[in-house]
C-alpha cells in the first residue's frame, strides 16, 4: 500500500497544489502512480503539464520520486505497464491520422466515427483541445501534408482570443463540414473569408 498523503505532498509540491493522485499500478519493482488536475478532465489540455511524469515508489530503495516526462518514456519504467485496449485503438487511430495527413485513401466509414468520438469528448468536457482542432482539420480533408508544403494551411492562435483558433485554408467541402461540426456541438465559429475560418475552444453567446 502506497503512503497517500505522502504522495500527495510531493505531487503539491513538485508539479502544483492544483493536482492530485488519479490512480496507481503494482508492479514487481515500482508502484507507479499518476496524478490529474483536481477540476479538469484528464484528457483536458487545460489540465495537464509538460514535463513531470508519474511518481514512483521504488521497492527496492524504499524511496518516492516524481519521474520527468523523459524519464518515464523512455527509460524502463513505461513498459512495465501492458498497454490498455483504449490505448492500443488511441494508437490506432492515431496511425490513421497520420496516414491521411500523408495522402493514404480516406476510410469514410472509420474517418465519420472518429470525428463523431470527437465529437462527444468535445461535448462531455465542453472544451475543445488544440490537438481536436488538428485532427478534425485532418479527418475533413482541410489539412493535409501537401497543404502544409505550399503554405496554403494554416492555425494561428487569434490575438486577443485565447479560446479560439484562426484556420486558414483553401478548401470548400472541409471548410463546410468543420462549420457543421461546430455547429452541431454548439460552439462559436466565425467566418473571416473563403479561405479563413475562427473556431472557438469554448461555449460562448453566438
Amino acid at each position: 500500500m502506497i503512503d497517500i498523503s505522502l504522495v500527495q505532498r510531493i505531487i503539491e509540491e513538485e508539479i502544483s497544489p492544483d493536482f492530485e493522485i488519479h490512480e496507481y499500478f503494482d508492479t514487481k519493482p515500482f508502484v507507479i502512480i499518476f496524478w490529474k488536475h483536481k477540476e479538469y478532465d484528464i484528457d483536458d489540455e487545460r489540465g495537464q503539464v509538460v514535463g513531470p511524469g508519474p511518481v514512483i515508489f521504488d521497492k527496492q530503495k524504499n524511496e518516492y520520486r516524481l519521474l520527468g516526462s523523459g524519464e518515464w518514456f523512455y527509460g524502463d519504467y513505461a513498459d512495465l505497464l501492458e498497454p490498455s485496449e483504449e490505448d492500443i485503438q488511441h494508437r490506432q487511430d492515431y496511425d490513421y491520422l497520420m496516414g491521411l495527413l500523408d495522402g493514404k485513401e480516406n476510410d469514410k466509414p472509420r474517418t465519420d466515427l472518429l470525428i463523431e468520438k470527437i465529437k462527444q469528448k468535445i461535448v462531455k468536457r465542453q472544451y475543445v483541445n488544440t490537438e481536436e482542432i488538428d485532427f478534425l482539420s485532418i479527418l475533413t480533408g482541410a489539412r493535409r501534408m501537401e497543404n502544409e508544403i505550399d503554405g496554403t494551411f494554416d492555425i494561428k492562435r487569434e490575438a486577443g482570443r485565447n479560446n479560439a483558433l484562426r484556420l486558414v485554408f483553401n478548401h470548400i467541402a472541409a471548410r463546410q463540414k468543420l462549420i457543421e461540426i461546430w455547429k452541431e456541438i454548439g460552439f462559436r465559429h466565425e467566418e473571416i473569408s473563403d479561405t479563413e475560418l475562427i473556431l472557438w475552444k469554448i461555449k460562448t453567446g453566438n
